[in-house]
């Protein structure tokens, strides 16, 4: 995912995000993609809709969808969380 369209994508979920109308207007008409399937555990259920609602931004908005685009390895994932400890 080029800069250019992640901004594109991180603006129009932001715009999800803040209007609640919009969002169950907008996931209530998306085709072409599969929910997800029921989950046993929170967490799963998390990930599963997480990835659906990002398919379905990036298919809204012509962005060829790559799951590495939104996955974070745990390495940097605590790299950034390091970075707002303060200093000991």
């Amino acid at each position: 995912m080029t800069t250019e369209e992640r901004q594109n994508f991180d603006a129009f979920q932001r715009k999800l995000q803040e209007s609640p109308a919009n969002r169950l207007g907008f996931f209530a008409s998306v085709e072409g993609i599969e929910k997800p399937q029921p989950a046993n555990n929170p967490f799963d259920k998390w990930k599963r809709d997480a990835e659906y609602e990002n398919q379905a931004i990036c298919k809204h908005l012509g962005i060829e969808y790559h799951k590495e685009d939104f996955t974070v390895s745990d390495k940097e994932l605590a790299r950034n969380w390091a970075q707002g400890l303060p200093d000991a």
